[in-house]
């Protein structure tokens, strides 16, 4: 009532709170529902087999999804589980699940590597030759991961992969183009 008679409800409660409170209506909460002492039991090992045995395959939806990549982290992982603090809050009580979670969580240079990786998928389909600064700023790779020698590799490889290509391309078109 309060909430749907506000001045009501404000003038009763202030003049004649007596009749009032004698009339209001039992709330549905007390009513229906009677009130929950401690907390809720929760089969935390029965749980824990069940999102455990979730996390790899939200692992590979998350690499799967199209577009430019996320990073696999714990926020990205519950996001997906639908479970943003719950599931954080919790991980102690949830072994198998944490360890599952960290087996699949991504490091930053192995996060840089997987986005060099879809911005050559991306440049190969458009049989297109980059600059390097224009294949980092595309990649979002960061400075400080261009440090990292394993990231420089895989930039390298990636860049000179794509010049190969688009050299096999450009003398396929010319055989092409002389044969007929």
């Amino acid at each position: 009532m309060r909430n749907n008679f506000r001045r009501l409800h404000s003038w009763l409660n202030r003049y004649d709170k007596m009749w009032l409170e004698a009339n209001l209506p039992v709330s549905a909460s007390y009513k229906s529902f009677p009130k929950r002492i401690g907390k809720a039991i929760v089969d935390w090992s029965a749980c824990d087999v069940q999102l455990s045995n979730q996390i790899p395959s939200i692992i590979e939806r998350i690499k799967s999804k199209p577009g430019y990549p996320k990073k696999i982290s714990l926020s990205e992982i519950t996001r997906e589980l639908g479970s943003n603090s719950s599931l954080r809050q919790r991980l102690s009580k949830l072994p198998l699940t944490s360890t599952e979670i960290s087996r699949g969580l991504e490091s930053r240079e192995d996060f840089t590597i997987r986005k060099i990786r879809w911005v050559f998928d991306c440049y190969r389909v458009q049989n297109a030759i980059p600059a390097r600064w224009q294949f980092i700023k595309e990649a979002r790779i960061q400075s400080y991961d261009l440090k990292l020698a394993k990231v420089q590799k895989v930039l390298d490889k990636a860049i000179e992969l794509l010049r190969i290509q688009n050299q096999t391309t450009t003398a396929l078109t010319e055989v092409e183009e002389y044969t007929e």
